[in-house]
């Protein structure tokens, strides 16, 4: 799988956070920390974070984390849990996480966030649509683990304006992206960039970030390119009358 790496490989990676001093938070706490202003600009701050729900979760990275007392986040994308809806969007032939497990996290130090019930590209569908996605899963994962769910990962990393603005309207506190660039104390909550890891990204990449080299910080303002690139989807899913499927 591209989005994988071997159980070793995350180790490595968790151990060169701890070695370099970072402080890891829940992408939640962090947004609270840096309310009350006690996260400044030089301080060393890692989230680590999981979208989808996989099976090998529970069974590889929890434990790793458990070992060295290290917080994390976990985006839940609800219809896929436990052999769920496989439409709109197909669901993954991995196994995935039972309901059993979701509820269960946290008191693992895992904080639980929605990534939709079916994982659309939301930035292709209509308000009522992309409400719906925000508020059934939403339900669900506080259904399930008995506490509020506060943050939200966009499937596919895209978002727009007023996607970000339903996000905040349905409850959450947060918004995850993807952006490839470090986040910051000054990065938008609705929009906070996160570096994406893949089956080949080698533990020295990892270890350069961590260094603070070899990506910007996030932006404040949206590149134009990765604007055109949006709405070149959303009008072909307007277009087709596909919306929520892949336009990338």
């Amino acid at each position: 799988m591209p989005f994988a790496v071997t159980p070793p490989t995350l180790k490595r990676h968790l151990d060169a956070v701890q070695e370099r001093g970072y402080r890891c938070l829940t992408v939640s706490d962090f947004i609270d920390q840096r309310g009350r202003q006690e996260i400044g600009h030089n301080d060393k701050v890692a989230l680590i974070t999981f979208d989808d729900g996989y099976a090998d979760f529970v069974e590889n990275a929890l434990p790793a984390m458990l070992e060295r007392n290290i917080p994390s986040t976990i985006y839940i994308t609800t219809g896929w849990i436990d052999g769920g809806m496989s439409s709109p969007t197909p669901r993954p032939d991995d196994r995935m996480m039972t309901w059993r497990q979701v509820a269960e996290l946290p008191q693992a130090n895992v904080e639980v966030g929605s990534h939709s019930h079916s994982h659309p590209q939301m930035d292709t569908l209509d308000v009522t649509h992309a409400l719906d996605e925000l508020t059934r899963s939403k339900a669900l994962l506080e259904h399930a683990i008995g506490r509020s769910v506060r943050t939200f990962a966009y499937p596919h990393g895209y978002s727009h304006a007023r996607l970000r603005r339903q996000v905040a309207a349905a409850g959450y506190d947060s918004g995850a992206a993807v952006r490839s660039a470090f986040s910051h104390v000054n990065d938008n909550a609705f929009r906070l960039a996160r570096l994406m890891l893949f089956s080949d990204t080698s533990s020295e990449t990892v270890e350069r970030w961590l260094d603070g080299a070899g990506v910007p910080l996030a932006p404040r303002f949206e590149h134009p390119k990765t604007r055109a690139r949006r709405i070149s989807r959303r009008t072909k899913a307007l277009v087709q009358g596909k919306p929520g499927t892949d336009y990338a």
